[in-house]
């Protein structure tokens, strides 16, 4: 088994997934419709969206799988060999690739023999994980338009996992000892792209 290589930019791909402050026991609601409708439109059993943690993955939103069932190690994962790429991979036989004909995803109960995933990326660029889609037969005729239809499919899960962020940002500022918003230091809100959001009286009084 070829396990994924650590990217150099791993450390601030992982701290940039912590933003999001995803639960690795909870699934995202907002999620859901995303991996039923790619499991709809590929006539796929299984579909998900896997966050790539430092040696573990997690589901973000799953059909037709769980968790318990499958081998979540980060060297086991085909999520993980799929964010270190640019547009995302195919395997159509994962029994005929060298590099997972032995992962006992292929190997195990899941028996996983085709996989089509895209890498899901933060504004920075960090690919934070991948929706992807599975079946247990190999599927030798899926074409580029295939990966075009998935890729709009990660598009609008990386818009969902955006809206996410900003929903924890709004908490964190809303979370904010009121002390500190009034009181006598002059105080300016940032959100992600560096943008102000918000500053506090004193801040108005010094720079009006």
């Amino acid at each position: 088994m070829k396990c994924p290589s650590i990217p150099d930019d791993d450390p601030q791909r992982l701290k940039a997934l912590c933003e999001y402050a995803l639960d690795p026991g909870a699934t995202l609601s907002s999620l859901s419709p995303v991996v039923r409708i790619a499991s709809r439109m590929f006539d796929m059993p299984i579909a998900a969206v896997n966050m790539i943690g430092s040696d573990r993955v997690f589901f973000a939103a799953s059909h037709g799988l769980g968790e318990g069932s499958v081998d979540m190690t980060r060297d086991a994962s085909f999520c993980a060999h799929a964010i270190l790429t640019e547009n995302g991979m195919i395997v159509r036989d994962a029994e005929r690739d060298e590099r997972f004909h032995d992962n006992p995803l292929v190997t195990g109960p899941s028996h996983i023999r085709f996989y089509a995933g895209v890498p899901l990326r933060s504004p920075e660029g960090y690919a934070l994980g991948a929706l992807c889609i599975l079946d247990n037969s190999p599927h030798q005729n899926f074409t580029a338009e295939d990966h075009a239809r998935l890729t709009e499919l990660a598009r609008m899960a990386s818009d969902r996992l955006e809206l996410r962020c900003i929903e924890v940002a709004s908490e964190h500022c809303a979370e904010m000892d009121t002390t500190v918003l009034t009181g006598d230091a002059p105080v300016i809100h940032f959100d992600r792209a560096l943008r102000i959001t918000g500053w506090n009286e004193a801040t108005s009084q010094l720079w009006g």
